[in-house]
């Protein structure tokens, strides 16, 4: 080795483009130990003692044995113009939806729709209609409309105008990012080959690197484990909320992707960030001869390279962890599908159910003020009525009517009998032709 060399890399490492560090440092090698040599028998080896029943395993959670959203092959690969279909990634749901129906499965036990019975989704095809049927509802609400869902919808308007106008600006910032952001991945596609090359070079027992890959495994099906845990309860909860409740939490996940899209460029700048920082902690860990850690950070590299365009918005958290009702579609994982064109289109659909999300928000606010009002008009009515009873009742039951008086009785008759009537007697009706003896 050239003494130049040596004083700057007193290890006496190579990077991976050149020089076999094993050759320079044989003992820095970490070999596999040798397999001790079977004894010799000449019998067969005995049985293994059956074993004891034991306690069944408990079932694996249902998202233990969901695979998820696969990560892509390659996510730069080479295609000049690929289609929707082919920028579309795998959807772990598509089995699900032959044989199940996410009809029922919309809301919770409550079963929440979307907007309250008979309401039909907000009209206009496109972004600036729909913001003129909101704001003729804040210029000239319906009569029946409470003051409050106006006052909120007169605020939402507000907040959805500067969005609508800051659209362009965001696609004409995203153009100018992509080209920073193709120039870095061509340099992380060098740091690829590199730090597997600086892991291969170094560790080449064969147990070392499967204990190593077996921890990595672990490790993150403990995240998934975690993570996934809580999209479900994330879920369930929702689901045993009421319907308003619902829909403003529908209402956050929606602005929540549209300002994942909004910051998309950033996103794909910190993760080719995040790759130089593993690639620069390789090396460091290299001059050091922690070889097994730069075994570990090329999985760390590995994981976040299949990822570097990939967007998790809450449509890819359901589905990466098999929670697929109700149905969604989701974006493209590779940088040659995020063209300008496209991103523009995905932001304007992520605004489009933005605008969806707050009015169907404000139809469920509209019902429960509706509902509320008329609940504090009953429980009046039920306290009025309550406390004014019984004075009106006593008040009214002296004002009963009072039973007639009786008929006076008929004067006794002064009609007396002709003369010569024989009175009236058993034996004679009193014709005069009965004797007395017969």
């Amino acid at each position: 080795m050239d003494p130049n060399e040596k004083k700057n890399n007193p290890s006496g490492y190579q990077s991976p483009q050149g020089g076999d560090p094993a050759q320079q440092n044989p003992a820095q090698q970490n070999p596999c130990p040798e397999p001790a040599p079977p004894p010799p028998t000449t019998q067969s080896p005995p049985a293994p003692a059956p074993t004891p029943p034991g306690p069944k395993p408990a079932p694996s959670d249902e998202w233990d044995k969901c695979q998820g959203v696969a990560p892509p092959a390659n996510p730069g690969y080479d295609l000049p113009k690929p289609t929707d279909k082919e920028c579309m990634p795998k959807d772990p749901c598509e089995g699900y939806y032959k044989t199940n129906d996410c009809s029922d499965k919309n809301g919770g036990p409550c079963k929440c729709s979307d907007r309250p019975k008979d309401k039909l989704p907000i009209p206009g095809e496109t972004i600036r209609q729909q913001l003129n049927f909101m704001e003729g509802l804040v210029s000239n609400p319906p009569p029946d409309v409470p003051a409050d869902a106006t006052k909120k919808l007169a605020s939402d308007l507000t907040d959805l105008e500067k969005e609508y106008s800051g659209l362009s600006d965001l696609v004409t910032k995203f153009e100018t990012d992509r080209a920073t952001i193709e120039c870095s991945f061509s340099k992380a596609r060098k740091w690829l080959d590199d730090i597997h090359k600086l892991c291969d070079t170094n560790v080449t027992c064969e147990i070392t690197k499967t204990d190593i890959q077996e921890a990595y495994t672990r490790w993150r099906k403990d995240e998934r484990k975690a993570c996934c845990a809580y999209v479900h309860k994330y879920f369930d909860i929702r689901n045993l909320q009421n319907c308003q409740v619902q829909a403003e939490r529908r209402e956050a996940d929606a602005k929540s992707d549209y300002e994942l899209l909004k910051t998309l460029s950033k996103t794909f700048t910190d993760r080719l960030a995040d790759l130089d920082l593993i690639f620069k902690d390789a090396l460091a860990s290299a001059e050091k001869r922690r070889f097994k850690r730069v075994c570990g950070l090329v999985l760390e590299f590995d994981s976040v390279w299949s990822t570097l365009f990939q967007v998790e918005n809450w449509c890819f958290r359901r589905k990466d962890c098999c929670r697929c009702c109700p149905p969604c579609d989701l974006l493209p994982n590779t940088l040659p599908c995020w063209t300008v064109a496209r991103y523009r289109d995905q932001l304007t659909k992520a605004l489009k159910a933005l605008i969806d999300a707050k009015y169907n928000r404000y139809l469920w606010n509209v019902y429960w003020l509706t509902e509320e009002a008329n609940y504090t008009r009953l429980q009046t009515d039920c306290d009025k009525a309550r406390t004014n009873r019984r004075a009106r009742f006593l008040a009214e039951a002296e004002e009963a009517k009072d039973c007639p008086e009786p008929a006076p009785a008929p004067p006794p008759s002064t009609i007396t009998p002709p003369s010569g009537t024989p009175p009236a007697s058993t034996t004679d009706c009193g014709c005069g032709k009965h004797q007395k003896g017969d």
